[in-house]
């Protein structure tokens, strides 16, 4: 189940499963205005490795070009920015292994920061949404505060 917990529903015992890929990628790109590139390519960097081995992947395959990303603490005009490299471009996975990269994806972690601050408190943002239901949100706010914190 790549992307999926699987809970029991308290109410009837039953199995659930939760998408909790899909579930940040829509959270980046409805809350934090992120694109479907910039959504995919946080989740390939972050996703798997970083909740199960705490360590985020160096590279990656996405759309058929092998990424490998870089982060900065600066505020950077090249802040979810995948760039194309030359085609000689190669990075280290060990001292002895070089493979060859395609692209450079960039992480500004003060933007990225703010990014998700602004996603929650700006004005239409999730905390507005929870106050006005807006779309059900409170809902499954509730439904998995439920799934997640049982007694």
């Amino acid at each position: 189940m790549v992307g999926q917990v699987a809970n029991r529903d308290p109410a009837t015992g039953k199995r659930i499963s939760i998408d909790t890929t899909t579930n940040s990628k829509n959270y980046m790109k409805n809350y934090m205005g992120y694109t479907e590139q910039q959504s995919d390519l946080i989740i390939q960097i972050f996703r798997h490795k970083l909740v199960h081995l705490a360590q985020p992947k160096p590279v990656f395959l996405y759309n058929s070009k092998i990424v490998t990303w870089q982060y900065v603490h600066e505020h950077s005009s090249k802040h979810l920015l995948i760039e194309n490299l030359p085609s000689d471009t190669k990075a280290y996975i060990k001292s002895d292994w070089p493979i060859n990269i395609d692209q450079l994806f960039t992480i500004g972690i003060i933007q990225m920061m703010l990014d998700i601050r602004d996603s929650v408190l700006r004005h239409g943002g999730y905390l507005d949404q929870l106050e006005t239901n807006t779309g059900n949100i409170l809902d499954n706010f509730e439904k998995a505060k439920e799934e997640t914190h049982r007694p």
